[in-house]
Order: structure tokens, then C-alpha cells, then sequence
């Protein structure tokens, strides 16, 4: 996660990666579609697949998505057919379209669930839960508590929270949505940003722009041995970023979560990411995890946790 503040009392940005270590090849990803995946038409509907576009770069992202997650389904609210604006076979034309995009890009939908009711208290209507438990009866493995829903409206938020899922909210139409919000897990701009935080932090330094306090909390970046240097790689190159946008004066929160990045290791890599970024920092507070998660000597794997305040110079 990265958390950034304008003041430091007030969070302004939040993005959480989907690499991060709870999450592995049993997690369902549910998504919506339009103002997700393509734009929306103001109050009105896609009627047919040449209405139908593309964010920039979604069917790479969905491609991108598929590395981490055991299936990615749709679940998508279509009045439109039940105000007979389109049919059944316009919608299936337009998803036709869509999954040969993605499935060009690499990427793989498992299933797509729509609702065409026209009354909002339908149980297959976000935010009501039906589509999600549609999707459970098709897919029993599905555990709702390893499911993400990433949607551009509350409904959307909603339906995830229903059905006992995490929640992505995009600010795609709706940038003006209150966040933090109980409903909303994290909070992006588009899908591919959500997928590739790196390539955030690294176009917001392009930017100029600075904040008084980053916060980070990347993923573990391995979990063998054997991929070591892929872990100080990654975590070098995450807090580097996080030091580009801080403002002289300004603090960095960072951590780590794994055993196999023991405490000098990681502090040497954040020292390492702070000359690279030319900048100077002060110690104000490092710690390991708390007395109910204890350390026991001679047990590597106890010690796990490392977290750190430096202040940027």
C-alpha cells in the first residue's frame, strides 16, 4: 500500500497492489465493466460493440491481473435490456468484442454475469449480492473473503462489502467520491494504474509532485531464498520512488513484511534508495512487530516484520 499526504494530518491518495502477500492463485477478482474496463456513455447506454472503447490499456492490464488472481469474472448492471434499448444478442456481441481485445492482450475473463432488471431491490442488481453468489454456484472454490471488487460507483462498493469481499474503488467518473471511505479497501485512477504502482510513483516524480508524508507497504517481493536480490530489487526501487516525492523535511513510513529480509538488509536498502535519490535522511523510529507476534532467538522466520520513519532531507 502507499499512502500519500498533502498535510500530514490528511490523507489524500491510496493504492494498494495486488501483489501483496495475502493474496495468491486461489483469490477471485470481480470486476465491473463500464467505467472499469471501457467508458461510459452519460446516461445512456453501450448499445453495440462500435460504442464500446477501451480505457487506455485495459486488456493489457487484465492480462497483467491473470498472473495473480485464479479467475477475473464481470458482474455488470444492463437496464438497458430491460428498458428494451438493446437485446440479449446486442449484449453478447458487445462482450464478444471485448474478451477477443483482452484475450489479444493475453488476458482471460472466466465468466461474465449480467442483471437487466429495471428495479433497483432485485437481488441480482448491485448492490445487491446476486451476481456474486451466481458466480459462487458456477465456481464453489470461490471464498468471498479472497475476492476483490473493483468498481467506479458505491453500488459497486456495496455489492463487494454484500458479499463479504475487499473493495477497489476507480475514480474514473466519479473522482469527487469521498476517500477514505468504510466501503472503499483502495482508491485508483484507473485499472492499469492499480495493477503497477511503480509506474505511478515513478510518472508522479516525472510530475514534481511532493507530499509531507509517504507511506508504504509493499508486498514481500519473494518468498524463497532463492529470490533475494529480487526482494532488496524491489523494495530499493519502491522506496527510491516514495523519496523522489517528499518535500524537504518530509517523513517516509516504510516497512517490510517477510523473514527473508532481515533488519540490516533493509536498512541498508533504504540507505541504498536514499543516496541513489540524492537525498539525506534521519532515523526517527525503527521497530519490529508487536509483543503478541513475539521473536523467538534462533528463529529466523519470528522476525518478520520491519518498520521505519526516516525523515527526508
Amino acid at each position: 500500500m502507499v499512502i500519500l499526504f498533502a498535510n500530514w494530518w490528511k490523507p489524500i491518495y491510496s493504492l494498494k497492489m495486488f501483489s501483496l502477500e495475502p493474496i495468491d492463485a486461489d483469490w477471485t477478482l470481480f470486476l465491473d465493466r463500464d467505467g472499469v474496463l471501457n467508458h461510459e456513455k452519460k446516461e445512456d447506454y453501450i448499445r453495440n460493440a462500435s460504442e464500446f472503447h477501451f480505457y487506455e490499456r485495459v486488456p493489457e492490464a487484465v492480462a497483467l491481473l491473470n498472473r495473480f488472481f485464479k479467475r477475473i469474472v464481470i458482474a455488470t448492471n444492463q437496464k438497458g435490456i430491460g428498458k428494451a434499448l438493446m437485446t440479449a444478442d446486442d449484449l453478447y456481441a458487445i462482450h464478444q468484442y471485448m474478451l477477443q481485445e483482452i484475450e489479444k492482450a493475453g488476458g482471460k475473463i472466466s465468466h461474465i454475469y449480467y442483471c437487466p432488471d429495471l428495479a433497483d431491490d432485485s437481488p441480482n442488481r448491485k448492490p445487491q449480492p446476486g451476481m456474486a453468489f451466481q458466480a459462487k454456484a458456477d465456481f464453489p472454490d470461490i471464498d468471498f473473503s479472497k475476492c476483490i471488487m473493483v468498481g467506479n460507483r458505491m453500488s459497486d462498493m456495496k455489492f463487494g462489502r454484500n458479499a463479504g469481499m475487499h473493495t477497489v474503488f476507480l475514480a474514473t467518473t466519479h473522482p469527487e467520491t469521498p476517500f477514505p471511505d468504510p466501503m472503499i479497501d483502495a482508491r485508483f485512477n484507473s485499472l492499469f494504474e492499480c495493477v503497477n504502482a511503480f509506474d505511478v510513483l515513478k510518472q508522479w516524480g516525472k510530475e514534481g509532485r511532493q507530499y509531507d508524508v509517504v507511506m508504504l507497504d509493499p508486498p514481500s517481493f519473494t518468498k524463497t531464498r532463492d529470490n533475494i536480490q529480487k526482494a532488496i530489487t524491489g523494495y530499493k526501487e519502491i522506496n527510491l520512488r516514495g523519496i523522489k516525492l517528499i518535500r524537504p523535511g518530509g517523513f517516509l513510513v516504510t516497512s517490510s513484511c517477510t523473514d527473508l529480509v532481515p533488519p540490516d538488509m533493509f536498512l541498508n536498502t533504504i540507505q541504498m534508495a536514499a543516496r541513489d535519490a540524492r537525498r539525506n535522511i534521519r532515523q526517527v523510529c525503527f521497530q519490529a512487530q508487536s509483543s503478541d507476534h513475539p521473536i523467538v532467538w534462533g528463529w529466523d522466520n519470528t522476525q518478520y516484520l520491519k518498520f521505519l520513519i526516516v525523515q527526508v532531507q
